[in-house]
């Protein structure tokens, strides 16, 4: 961090040179990715009484999609048709890549999209008109997490990696689900 803020007055012609430059960074050891389970969804939105909110975070785990794909999600994003949703660049959102992708519909996905008014103009959103923002999104997630006995770790996140784990589990080959 005290190097980043030396590199930052550096840009800012505040200084001529970094001090740390060539001080190396202190490797931290990699834990594992925190994941859950199918039952430890159902019991994370037993408790969750907003139906999108609780929609959102079944879509997350059987998509593996961001929390900022998610509330940014529209209906023109979904292709019924090919039973796909298209992770896609807009003027008001970026992906954290860049690139688009295309994410298989899972069946338990497709039941609550076809639940959702589609007028709304965000698939997520509080009153068919605002969307959820992200720190709303992943705060409730962890306060319901918790209250299920869910280790301290879980974080909404942690849906990617548990999407990532039941594509494994289901025999999808390791490279599709990175591209997903």
């Amino acid at each position: 961090a005290v190097k980043t803020m030396f590199n930052f007055a550096l840009k800012q012609n505040i200084l001529q040179s970094n001090p740390l430059e060539h001080v190396k960074q202190i490797k931290q050891p990699k834990s594992a990715p925190a994941y859950f389970t199918y039952s430890d969804l159902n019991k994370i939105t037993a408790l969750v009484t907003s139906e999108p909110l609780k929609a959102l975070y079944v879509t997350a785990f059987f998509t593996g999609m961001r929390v900022s794909e998610l509330v940014n999600l529209k209906f023109s994003n979904i292709d019924f048709a090919n039973n796909q949703i298209r992770v896609s660049n807009s003027d008001e959102f970026t992906t954290k890549s860049g690139r688009e992708r295309a994410i298989p519909i899972h069946p338990k996905v497709l039941e609550l999209l076809l639940k959702i008014d589609r007028r709304n103009e965000y698939i997520f959103s509080k009153d068919g008109i605002h969307k959820y923002c992200r720190e709303y999104v992943s705060h409730r997630f962890k306060h319901y997490s918790r209250k299920v006995g869910l280790p301290e770790k879980i974080k909404f996140h942690s849906t990617r990696h548990s999407f990532a784990s039941l594509c494994v589990q289901s025999g999808v080959d390791i490279y599709s689900v990175q591209q997903l």
